[in-house]
C-alpha cells in the first residue's frame, strides 16, 4: 500500500506557533482485481473522513471533546479544498490521460487476451492508419459502456458466460462481439485511456470508459478549481473526500469550523460529485454531517440537488456553481431544522415501521442491516425510539457499503423517511399499521 502525505500547517490559538501536522490524504490500496479476471475492478484511490483530523482525541456528546482531545483542539486541522485540489492535480499525472475517437467499428475487443497482457485480461485494440494500436485492458465499466452500444440486452451477459466455458467460449465472444462492432453505427466514440499499474506490477495505457464523442470532459481538479474560485467556500473545511477509479465524492461544511465537531450536532453540508468517465453528472447536495463516535453520516433529499450533465458547453458549470452553493446553504439549514423535530417524534415499533416504509425503496438485506443499528450507539446518540434515531440508523448504515453509490440509496432513503415521518406524526407519535389496516 502507498500512502502519499501532505502537510498542513494546523489551527492553534493565536498566542501560539502551530506545529505542522503531517498526515495521510491519499491511500491506494493493492489492486482487488483476482488473477484471470478479464476487466480490472476500481480502486479507493484517495480517502479522507473528518476523524482523520481529530487523531489523539475523541469527541464526547456535548462539550465537544473528552480530556485526551483537549490537547488535539489546539492542533485541530481539517482537510482543505485546497488540499483535494492538489491531491486531484497529483492523480491526474499519475493517470497521464489520453482520449482516442473513432467509430465502434474500427475497435476490436479480443476475450482471448494478449501476450502482452496479463493472463485472462481482455484486450482492446482499434484500427490506425499504420494498422491496429498496441493493446490495452479494460476497466469493467469501459467493457460494459462499449457492449451496450452494439450488443443486444444482455449480450454483455451472454459473452461472460461464454467466456467462463473456457478457450472456445472466449472464442466465440471475440467473434459475436466482432459481428456486431461491424453492424455497429459509425458514430465516433471516446474512449478514455489511462495509465495504470495491473497486478503483475506493469504499468499500461488501460481503457477506464467508452463515451459518446460529444461527452464533456470536466476533470475533478477542474470542479475542484470552480469551487476555490469561490471566496465564501474556498476555505471551508472538509467532512469527507472519497475518489475512485469511476467518481470523486466531497463533503464540505457550509459554515465556518472554530473546532472539532460536536459529536450528535447536525453541520449544514453540500456534497459534491463528479466523475470522468460518465459515472456520475457534476452534482451538488444539500445535506447534513453528523460526527458519531468519530464517524461520520449524511442524508439529504432529492429535491435538494443540481446537476449538470457532461454535455454541451462546460462554461454552463462554471457559471452556474456559484448560484448553487448559495441555494444549498439555505436548504441545507431546512435540514438541520428537521432533525431537531425528529428528535421529538416517538415510534411505537421503529423496525416494524421502516419495514412498511421502506420495503419499496431497499432491500431486505439493506433494511435489517439499517435495523442492526438502532440500539447502536455509534450510530446515533437521539433517543431511543425516536425518529432520528432511525434516520441515523439508516444514514449511518450506508458506510457498510464500500461502493459510493449504494451508500447513496441508503442515505436518499433515510432523508426521505424523515420527511415523510414528519409529515406523517400525529400528536408526536408513529405508529406501525398492523397488517389489518394495511
Amino acid at each position: 500500500m502507498t500512502i502519499a502525505t501532505t502537510t498542513t500547517a494546523a489551527l492553534a490559538p493565536t498566542t501560539t506557533t502551530a506545529p505542522t501536522i503531517t498526515r495521510p490524504l491519499a491511500v491506494i490500496g493493492a489492486d482487488s482485481t483476482p488473477a484471470g479476471a478479464m476487466t480490472l475492478r476500481d480502486r479507493v484511490l484517495s480517502d479522507f473522513t473528518m476523524h482523520d483530523a481529530l487523531r489523539g482525541g475523541r469527541p464526547t456528546h456535548g462539550s465537544g471533546m473528552d480530556d485526551g482531545a483537549q490537547v488535539q483542539a489546539a492542533n485541530w486541522s481539517p482537510l482543505t479544498l485546497e488540499e483535494v485540489r492538489d491531491d486531484a492535480r497529483r492523480r491526474a499525472e499519475e493517470f497521464d490521460a489520453v482520449d482516442v475517437v473513432r467509430s465502434l467499428p474500427l475497435w476490436h475487443i479480443d476475450y482471448r487476451g494478449h501476450a502482452d497482457l496479463p493472463a485472462g485480461r481482455i484486450a482492446a485494440s482499434y484500427m490506425t492508419s499504420k494498422g491496429m494500436s498496441e493493446p490495452v485492458s479494460m476497466t469493467r465499466r469501459a467493457l460494459v459502456q462499449y457492449c451496450r452500444d452494439i450488443l443486444p440486452a444482455r449480450g454483455l451477459g451472454y459473452n461472460d458466460a461464454l467466456s467462463a466455458l473456457g478457450p472456445q467460449g472466449r472464442h466465440m465472444a471475440t467473434i459475436t462481439t466482432a459481428m456486431f462492432a461491424q453492424q455497429a453505427s459509425d458514430r465516433a466514440r471516446r474512449v478514455r485511456l489511462y495509465r495504470r499499474e495491473d497486478v503483475d506490477g506493469v504499468t499500461r495505457l488501460t481503457a477506464r470508459a467508452v463515451v459518446s464523442d460529444t461527452y464533456g470532459v470536466y476533470s475533478d481538479a477542474e470542479l475542484l478549481d470552480q469551487l476555490l474560485s469561490e471566496p465564501r467556500f474556498a476555505q471551508l473545511p472538509v467532512l469527507a473526500y472519497r475518489a475512485t477509479d469511476s467518481s470523486m465524492r466531497l463533503r464540505v461544511a457550509l459554515e465556518p469550523m472554530e473546532g472539532p465537531p460536536v459529536v450528535g450536532t447536525p453541520i449544514p453540508m453540500v456534497e459534491v460529485w463528479n466523475s470522468e468517465v460518465g459515472a456520475s453528472s457534476v452534482a451538488l447536495k444539500a445535506g447534513v454531517w453528523t460526527l458519531h463516535c468519530t464517524n461520520g453520516m449524511a442524508g439529504w433529499t432529492r429535491g435538494m440537488c443540481r446537476r449538470w450533465n457532461h454535455s454541451g458547453d462546460m462554461r454552463r458549470i462554471r457559471e452556474g456553481v456559484p448560484q448553487a452553493l448559495d441555494e444549498m446553504r439555505v436548504r441545507a439549514a431546512g435540514v438541520v431544522d428537521q432533525y431537531g423535530e425528529a428528535l421529538r417524534v416517538a415510534i411505537d415499533d421503529a423496525g416494524a415501521w421502516m419495514d412498511q416504509m421502506l420495503a419499496d425503496r431497499l432491500s431486505a438485506v439493506q433494511l435489517t442491516t439499517a435495523q442492526s443499528y438502532l440500539n447502536d450507539d455509534r450510530a446515533s446518540l437521539a433517543p431511543a425510539g425516536s425518529l432520528a434515531r432511525v434516520v441515523d440508523a439508516l444514514t449511518f448504515s450506508a458506510h457498510s457499503y464500500g461502493d459510493p453509490a449504494t451508500a447513496e440509496v441508503v442515505e436518499h432513503a433515510g432523508a426521505s423517511l424523515l420527511g415523510r415521518g414528519l409529515t406523517a406524526a400525529q400528536g408526536g407519535r408513529l405508529t406501525a399499521r398492523s397488517s389489518s389496516d394495511a
